[in-house]
């Protein structure tokens, strides 16, 4: 049975580490370059880049414990207990996909220089234990049949369960994977459970396999499989309802809404932005005096604080959202459409939405013509109104919309 040196040289991790790497750079580059500089952006991202990582060590390690398997055939019964030999084996492959873990992480830290805060260590324990469990499942698919199958059925079974539960249902089991490409803007932050839920599920997968190991003879006795059977039910069942309960939750990503930013600045408008931000308040500030030029021309009061995030506005309060690419036009076009609140979830029915888009087009466009007949009517209603009626009618339909209601009726009985 080859000794453990013997089994580094003759495995792939040579070709295997690199190949990982470059690819962790490729993809956490593609996916940073359009993201907000923000570190919990960059940490799920690079803990995204596990959805190929994982099923490319299961490959690998499927690969090295069929080498495993082959020379046992050869040489006879190893010295060493199965649990040795099966780790001994697949640390070629862990190591490998940990490499490719370093390097997602490595490349964030180039994007993020500079910004405040660093990894989140969530993310980081995550992508390690999908890594780690992935490969565990490939050592057990090198086990227990030849690698003509083990090595294709392990990557493409566990590339589908990383990359599928995203476009199904139910929302919740996405969230089981690790799959964490969320891009998360500056004005977020992610729900614990998005990152807990498969922290519990491939964790229990790892110490499932890791109580299998503990349980094999060199025999591979039935009694010492079925009671390696038993303890993995015992630990994956509470595992994954674990998961589920965590997660059965969430929405189609695990993000709430991040605390207002305290890092304010004086002016005619008090501005107040994130960290993260601090390198473009002269920016921020243009694209404001953009907006309250704009809206006061309007009849709107100009406000005392812009504050960066999402939240309820009023006359005293405006909120703006933004990204890498924004400019003081973009970000003055979000602040004046922030003035319309969105609809609350769930909201339903025709007047709401009319009265929505009706307001949103009423304070962002000069248009007179849509492809709606009804909001055509609607329309032309409102602007036979005065200008300062057609304000108050505004201040109505914010109102409306913000409770899941209409205010289609204020424009006359002929077109509500």
């Amino acid at each position: 049975m080859p000794r453990t040196p013997v089994l580094w040289r003759g495995s792939l991790f040579p070709l295997a580490a690199p190949a990982l790497a470059l690819f962790s750079w490729l993809w956490v580059n593609s996916q940073l370059a359009t993201e907000d500089r923000y570190w919990a952006a960059g940490s799920a991202t690079a803990t995204s880049a596990a959805f190929l990582l994982g099923p490319l060590t299961a490959a690998l390690a499927a690969r090295e414990v069929g080498r495993v398997r082959d020379a046992s055939a050869v040489f006879g019964r190893p010295v060493r207990t199965p649990a040795r030999v099966v780790v001994d084996a697949v640390a070629p492959a862990t190591a490998a996909g940990l490499v490719g873990v370093l390097a997602a992480y490595l490349t964030a830290s180039w994007h993020l220089l500079g910004v405040p805060g660093g990894p989140d260590g969530r993310f980081v324990l995550l992508a390690v234990l999908v890594v780690v469990a992935h490969t565990a499942v490939g050592a057990a698919f090198g086990w227990w049949s030849r690698p003509l199958i083990a090595i294709p059925s392990c990557f493409i079974l566990l590339y589908c369960w990383m990359a599928l539960p995203i476009g199904v249902e139910p929302m919740w089991l996405r969230h089981l994977t690790g799959f964490t490409d969320w891009g998360l803007a500056v004005y977020l932050e992610v729900d614990p459970a998005g990152v807990w839920a498969p922290i519990l599920v491939n964790g229990g997968v790892l110490v499932a396999f890791a109580l299998a190991l503990a349980c094999s003879a060199p025999d591979r006795s039935p009694r010492s499989t079925a009671t390696g059977a038993v303890l993995c039910a015992a630990v994956l069942v509470p595992a994954l309802a674990g998961g589920i309960s965590t997660a059965r939750h969430l929405g189609p990503d695990p993000v709430v809404l991040r605390a207002a930013p305290d890092e304010c600045f004086d002016g005619p408008v008090t501005l107040c932005v994130y960290p993260e931000d601090l390198d473009r308040v002269e920016e921020i500030r243009a694209g404001v005096d953009l907006a309250v030029a704009e809206l006061t021309s309007r009849g709107f009061p100009a406000p005392t604080r812009a504050i960066h995030g999402v939240g309820a506005d009023d006359e005293e309060t405006w909120t703006f959202t933004m990204n890498a690419f924004s400019s003081p036009e973009s970000l003055a076009s979000s602040i004046v459409a922030a003035q319309v609140p969105s609809m609350p979830e769930g909201c339903g029915g025709m007047g709401t939405y009319l009265t929505y888009y009706l307001a949103l087009d009423w304070l962002t466009t000069a248009e007179d013509e849509f492809d709606d007949p009804e909001l055509n009517e609607h329309w032309a209603a409102l602007h036979r109104l005065p200008e300062e009626d057609q304000l108050a009618w505004f201040h109505g339909a914010r109102d409306a919309v913000a409770a899941c209601g209409s205010h289609l009726d204020a424009l006359g009985p002929e077109v509500s």
